[in-house]
């Protein structure tokens, strides 16, 4: 049978990470404290989603039976003290120092201070970078190379090229250079 489920406002107090509980001080009923609730996820499964609140975040409860022992926390609301900062036609994550946006016209931008991706990355458009590029280990070229500024090299490095290097301007290094091309320069 379906019971009546009777709901509260709150705020969390403490949280028990590895359970994904809480315990919330619910502002309407004198600053009780509740046993820990289950915190809400919209996928648990094989697809999970993982939101765990911070201390003092205003929260939605439903319980199971009288009193605060059996329950859940449904979400978390913004509030006066708590706004949003929405911005229309923007889905956006804030996290700690880090956000994530996606605009309507479906431009995504990321800020944070290192972003890594542990996958293989396939870039099907061009790529505009806007400060230096460094790279660990090796570079591959399938088509064409065209450097605007200075290309770079240290002694310790190798340049390959299978085909033909266009240099337009003057080629330079500290170290010897060795190719048939450039001996009749």
């Amino acid at each position: 049978m379906i019971g009546i489920l009777k709901g509260a406002l709150g705020i969390i107090h403490s949280i028990n990470t590895k359970n994904y509980t809480a315990r919330v001080k619910l502002l309407e009923y004198e600053n009780e404290i509740t046993e820990e609730l289950t915190i809400l996820s919209p996928l648990t499964y094989q697809n999970k989603e993982v939101h765990i609140p911070k201390i003092n975040t205003p929260v939605f409860c439903i319980f199971t039976d009288e009193g605060a022992r059996h329950g859940f926390i449904i979400g978390a609301f913004f509030s006066n003290n708590n706004q949003s900062g929405a911005v229309d036609g923007e889905y956006k994550v804030d996290f700690q120092n880090s956000s994530l946006i996606i605009k309507d016209d479906g431009n995504v931008k990321i800020n944070a201070n290192l972003t890594t991706i542990d996958s293989e990355v396939e870039i099907t458009k061009n790529v505009v970078i806007k400060k230096n590029l460094s790279v660990a280990e090796k570079v591959t070229v399938a088509q064409q190379l065209d450097v605007a500024g200075k290309l770079q090299m240290d002694s310790s490095g190798t340049l390959n090229a299978k085909g033909t290097i266009n240099v337009d301007g003057a080629v330079t290094s500290k170290e010897n250079m060795y190719a048939k091309e450039f001996i009749n320069q």
